[in-house]
């Protein structure tokens, strides 16, 4: 991905986020915690 495209992602997700309602935050808020989880891409598998 080279920098332009990478800015205009950036933006377009700003100004998502900047738009988006509390509920939807909450939403990508908890989505993000479970991401971000260790061994969160294992499925619980070790």
């Amino acid at each position: 991905m080279d920098e332009h495209d990478r800015s205009r992602r950036l933006a377009a997700f700003a100004t998502a986020l900047s738009s988006a309602d509390e509920d939807s935050l909450r939403g990508w808020r908890d989505e993000a915690d479970s991401w971000s989880a260790p061994d969160s891409d294992l499925d619980g598998v070790r």
